[in-house]
């Protein structure tokens, strides 16, 4: 806690760090407000557990922690992280809306050819096939299991 602006790192009081995912920042919510709860006669501390419930409940609103993350950027003289397609990977929207529609044939096709075909899953038993060295292919999860084990003994 910064005492001559009040501003408290939130962040800092839960440690983690400023970009961490929502579920991280539960454990470490739960980390704490089972450390400090006045329940536990070990490590209570009533004016910390408040502190802790007050930092998760700000945090995980997304909203709440947008703006927390603005206050924070200009505290710590950070500039707040955004992202633009056009940045420096040089991605623009065209590029991005093809590699969609693209992956998206992809996907159509196996999953056509899987319904077509239920005993040949496609490109998975040639990778198997090709990964483990094995000659003779593979027809099917099961059998190819079974060679496996023919080899192996």
């Amino acid at each position: 806690m910064d005492r001559e602006s009040g501003f408290v790192d939130y962040y800092d009081l839960l440690q983690v760090d400023h970009d961490c995912e929502p579920r991280i920042l539960e454990l470490a919510y739960h980390y704490f407000a089972k450390m400090y709860h006045p329940d536990n006669s070990d490590t209570h501390d009533a004016s910390r557990f408040h502190e802790i419930v007050e930092a998760y409940r700000l945090l995980k609103d997304p909203e709440k922690r947008a703006e927390y993350d603005r206050s924070y950027a200009t505290e710590k003289s950070e500039s707040p992280r955004s992202f633009s397609l056009n940045s420096d990977i040089g991605i623009d929207e065209e590029t991005t809306i093809n590699d969609a529609k693209i992956q998206s044939n992809i996907l159509l096709r196996l999953y056509k050819r899987r319904r077509e075909n239920t005993s040949d899953a496609g490109i998975v038993g040639w990778l198997l096939q090709e990964k483990l060295a094995v000659r003779t292919p593979i027809s099917n999860f099961t059998s190819g299991i079974s060679n496996l084990r023919a080899m192996w003994k």
